[in-house]
């Protein structure tokens, strides 16, 4: 999620339903691997979810005003943000998607969509 993303925008729920949709974001339920994220880093893990499942093709980045691409891993003890394909070229350096440092902020109502999920 982009720093300067806000937790109360009308995409974020709408594009995290999206992303968790099309991609696997199982590992953000109740009692799970990630289950202890807050907000940003749960905004974070599905977005990235979709970015890899969709190859790490530049369009599977694109959640208006909410993601960008960043070469910082942002796992945490417990939680790993999966990596599905590394580039092909030489020296490159591994991309994390379309994540961001998961920061200490309260969990929104739209947290519940994920649990269920």
């Amino acid at each position: 999620m982009k720093p300067s993303a806000k937790l109360d925008d009308p995409q974020v729920a709408l594009s995290v339903s999206y992303a968790c949709g099309l991609a696997d974001c199982t590992r953000l339920g109740y009692q799970t691997s990630c289950g202890n994220l807050d907000a940003r880093g749960n905004i974070s893990y599905a977005f990235n979810s979709y970015y890899q499942r969709n190859n790490q093709l530049e369009q599977a980045c694109k959640f208006p005003n909410l993601s960008m691409v960043t070469k910082t891993d942002p796992s945490v003890p417990g939680c790993r943000f999966e990596i599905m394909i590394e580039p092909y070229y030489g020296g490159a350096q591994r991309r994390f998607g379309c994540i961001q440092r998961a920061f200490g902020l309260a969990i929104c109502s739209f947290l519940f969509l994920l649990k269920i999920a």
